[in-house]
């Protein structure tokens, strides 16, 4: 999925379709686990985008993880290889991608670290990154524990 694009505009499609099918939306409650790190992620914002469906919440925060995971390897191998430029925009793109799921503690980790690398601080950067990827590794728990309830 392609997170340039604001996710109240990706999921705009999906929600009128659904609505003009006639499926009336129940008051949605999102996965327990997930409430219990909204600290991460804007969880409100979520809601807002996805009119409460719980299983497009958790469909959206799939697809974040899976782009993050590939955009924190090329990120670390940029780094590796001191390609400045490449980490740059890794680093930016995972920003960019951490604002569609709203504020919250990995947005701020992500702007550090973008911060960081554009710096070209390396120390500052490893740490930035060790934050990003504590903050993720929370999220991925967060869905995995969502998962397990099913």
């Amino acid at each position: 999925m392609d997170f340039s694009q604001p996710a109240h505009e990706v999921l705009q499609g999906r929600y009128h379709l659904s609505h003009h099918l006639g499926n009336a939306r129940k008051e949605m409650k999102t996965p327990a686990p997930l409430l219990g790190y909204s600290e991460i992620f804007d969880l409100s914002y979520l809601q807002e985008v996805t009119g409460g469906d719980p299983s497009l919440i958790e469909s959206l925060v799939i697809l974040f993880i899976e782009e993050t995971s590939t955009r924190l390897t090329h990120l670390e191998e940029a780094l590796h290889i001191k390609k400045c430029d490449v980490a740059i925009r890794e680093a930016h793109t995972l920003k960019g991608s951490c604002s569609q799921l709203g504020e919250g503690s990995l947005l701020q980790a992500a702007i550090a670290l973008e911060s960081a690398v554009r710096e070209h601080d390396n120390a500052s950067t490893l740490q930035k990154l060790k934050l990003f990827q504590k903050e993720f590794a929370r999220l991925q728990k967060a869905l995995e524990d969502s998962k397990a309830q099913d």
